[in-house]
């Protein structure tokens, strides 16, 4: 990557609809990067808990941090080493330098509450009783996602 170019950071999940989702949200500021955020703040990130299995493989520009660097979010199931796979493969046939892109696993962050909300909401479609569940859950893991942002940044900012 020539100095100057944006970076695309790509947060990825099983859903992509909650800890990628919150994940980029505090990397590009929308939540804070040190304290927890209120459920009301949550719930107003775009695409939080409203993405459905169709959604899956899309990739979402979710917005573009100080540095002028794009910040995605995609869902991948249980397959991220699919998506891997795919970018490594897209770098190479377009001739796109491997390290413009920074992929993001977030699904280390997720818990337990997170992963019984999300199937509730997402996958039975019962939103009423999952969706105060998985946001319980996601505000039970802000510490951790806010560590995982707090490290790609860093990363990237001794890299560049």
């Amino acid at each position: 990557m020539k100095d100057g170019e944006a970076l695309k950071f790509i947060y990825h999940c099983y859903g992509g609809t909650h800890s990628s989702v919150t994940a980029a949200a505090i990397h590009l500021g929308w939540l804070p990067a040190d304290r927890t955020p209120t459920a009301k703040q949550l719930m107003e990130i775009p695409h939080f808990d409203t993405k459905n299995a169709s959604e899956q493989g899309e990739l979402t520009l979710f917005g573009k941090d100080k540095h002028n660097n794009q910040v995605y979010i995609v869902g991948r199931r249980n397959q991220p080493h699919l998506l891997i796979t795919l970018i490594e493969e897209l770098t190479v046939a377009f001739n796109v330098p491997k390290n413009s892109f920074c992929l993001i696993n977030a699904m280390p962050s997720v818990n337990l509450t997170m992963r019984i909300g999300g199937v509730l909401s997402r996958k039975c479609k019962l939103v009423k009783l999952g969706r105060p569940i998985v946001t319980k859950g996601t505000l039970k893991a802000i510490p951790c996602i806010q560590k995982l942002v707090a490290k790609v940044k860093n990363d990237w900012e001794s890299n560049k």
